[in-house]
């Protein structure tokens, strides 16, 4: 059992009252002993308690010399109390580093010399005879008498050295990357804040420049986490080469650098970012029998008077990073004023954001658009199935604002199953409706018809809902069809089988469209609106939609025109004998479930 020195005070009373023989008195806050301290302490009951608290205890007297060192002192300073007995403190506490233990007295001497109960503000790191570091936290306590004379003092050192290390680690741990050894990206956005704060006050310019390798995760994905981590650390070196001392080279996470250039014009930062392109195309990287070449994309932000926050540092470097990678990869994009581009990608980030929000909490909204028969009567309802983005001021956005950031940024599936899940889920809610619906149709992405767990998640959200699948179809645009021809033949082919409607959205765009349809098993061809929007007036686009029409009613397929804004594109596409129409002249988009009129 051990103890700390705050509960010697109640071991030492509970010994006296089990000890009344022995003339022992103490003050209520300070211990006494008796005349001749050093040697009636070692006699005492006082040895027995100290030896049993679980830091170290040292008796002075009043010249810094040690008359009394317990077990756990010994083993803290690792020399023997043969060899301490008697020695100068000076001697035996060494501060790590300091210029003959000058510091050391300084520190210490005004404890020493107090009457009072002295506790160091500040933890020491001492450097112990075997030159092992031992960070301590030292506490003085006054040795009394009976007549109330100071006969000197215990110094309590406390091992603090397992608190010093987790402070260590744990710094490390917020400062610096754990893979690269580079700076962190909390200590990095730190850096960097201080710098906009200094080039605000003192029209000092700074530099960032932000790196993604490009094609990384081809690397991570074909050769293992192991491989890619590898190809981190050694980019990391690499580019440690082409800083200053006074710079900042941070991995940000994933395959994402960054590197504050302290001070710099930019001319200079364009220099050091032509740098890390060459540099790092120059890398062989060889793992194994394998070989790779590595190249990255950089975005470069000059911090002005402009730049308020971090935050805006680093979306507008990685807006410019992305413009590189999209221009090409393997080159530096600057971002400067009124930079359009760098805008444009900085807008798609604030929908993805958006978009997230709304999925997360459900304000996404479905609308319908009514597909109205053009050569029969009333065959009941029938709508295409369209999605709005509810914003927090109340705002109905249209898919045209949100769609381009969800498709580049990889969000598509998830907005197709969002839409596909609510759509059934409502339909089977409402069984009025439902009875009276001829066919609605859903929108799906290039990127769901690539997965192949689209099918099987249809057709679950098909059990789930109790709705006939031969009352919903999906739309596939024949430019995605046709760059994933064999998924999206595999998907088409899929949802008949379960009884869907299949059509093919915006045919007619494509270049080899006719060459195509014969591959993609549809039952609807959904004529390209830019076609048919001016039909009337245009021989051209009038030719090619009865050409269109024609050819899908000689394959057995419904033709719908989409787009028809006029009483006589609606009259044009009548004639030609075109199956629905589908546009503001027949119904604008309303909320689904609204009056279909």
């Amino acid at each position: 059992m051990s103890f700390h020195v705050a509960e010697l005070w109640m071991i030492d009373q509970r010994d006296r009252s089990l000890k009344q023989d022995q003339d022992l008195e103490t003050l209520p806050n300070e211990p006494q002993i008796e005349e001749g301290a050093s040697v009636s302490l070692a006699s005492s009951a006082w040895v027995h308690v100290v030896d049993a608290v679980s830091d170290g205890v040292v008796g002075l007297d009043a010249d810094a010399r040690l008359t009394y060192v317990n077990r756990v002192a010994e083993r803290l300073l690792a020399i023997s109390s043969l060899e301490l007995l008697g020695s100068s403190l000076w001697d035996v506490l060494l501060l790590q580093g300091a210029n003959q233990n000058h510091d050391l007295v300084s520190l210490l001497k005004p404890a020493l010399s107090s009457s009072h109960r002295i506790r160091m503000g500040t933890d020491m790191t001492l450097c112990r005879r075997d030159g092992i570091p031992l960070a301590v936290e030292c506490l003085f306590l006054p040795l009394i008498n009976k007549e109330g004379q100071q006969q000197g003092r215990f110094l309590i050192l406390r091992d603090k050295t397992d608190s010093h290390q987790w402070s260590h680690q744990l710094r490390l741990a917020t400062t610096q990357d754990s893979l690269t050894g580079l700076v962190s990206r909390r200590e990095f956005e730190l850096r960097l804040q201080q710098a906009v704060a200094l080039c605000r006050q003192q029209s000092i310019n700074h530099v960032v420049c932000y790196i993604d390798l490009d094609q990384f995760k081809v690397i991570n994905d074909t050769c293992g986490h192991e491989v890619g981590d590898a190809l981190l650390q050694r980019v990391g070196q690499s580019l440690r080469t082409l800083i200053r001392q006074r710079d900042t080279l941070a991995r940000l996470g994933g395959d994402e650098f960054a590197i504050l250039l302290w001070q710099c014009q930019q001319d200079a930062g364009r220099r050091v970012g032509e740098q890390i392109l060459r540099t790092l195309e120059s890398l062989r990287f060889t793992w194994g029998e394998q070989r790779f070449q590595v190249t990255a994309s950089v975005g470069m932000v000059v911090l002005d008077q402009s730049i308020s926050t971090a935050a805006e540092v680093l979306s507008l470097a990685d807006s410019a990073c992305y413009v590189a990678k999209d221009t090409g990869r393997n080159r530096m994009h600057v971002a400067g004023r009124d930079d359009q581009t760098v805008q444009r990608r900085q807008d798609e980030m604030q929908w993805v954001s958006r978009l997230t929000q709304a999925l997360e909490q459900d304000a996404l909204q479905l609308y319908q658009q009514t597909i109205a028969p053009l050569q029969t009567s009333d065959e009941g309802m029938h709508y295409e199935v369209l999605v709005r983005l509810r914003g927090e001021d109340g705002v109905i956005y249209p898919p045209g604002a949100f769609m381009p950031a969800a498709e580049r940024y990889g969000m598509m599936v998830q907005l197709d199953r969002w839409v596909i899940q609510r759509t059934l889920a409502w339909l089977g809610h409402h069984p009025e409706h439902l009875a009276k619906l001829k066919l609605c149709t859903i929108n799906l992405s290039g990127a769901s018809i690539n997965q192949p767990e689209t099918l099987g998640f249809i057709a679950t959200c098909f059990e789930q809902n109790a709705v006939p699948a031969h009352k919903v179809g999906f739309e596939v645009t024949e430019t995605m069809a046709i760059s994933n021809l064999s998924h999206a033949r595999q998907l088409i082919t899929g949802l008949q089988a379960l009884g869907c409607v299949t059509a093919l959205d915006d045919f007619g765009a494509g270049m080899s469209s006719l060459a195509y349809l014969r591959a993609l098993p549809v039952d609807i061809l959904k004529i390209d609106g830019s076609f048919v929007r001016n039909m009337a007036r245009d021989a051209m686009d009038y030719a090619l939609v009865k050409a269109i029409h024609d050819i899908g009613h000689m394959t057995g397929k419904v033709t719908v025109a989409e787009f028809c804004e006029d009483a006589e594109t609606f009259c044009a596409l009548q004639d030609l004998g075109v199956d629905f129409v589908q546009g503001y002249h027949i119904a604008r988009p309303c909320p689904l479930g609204m009056s279909l009129t």
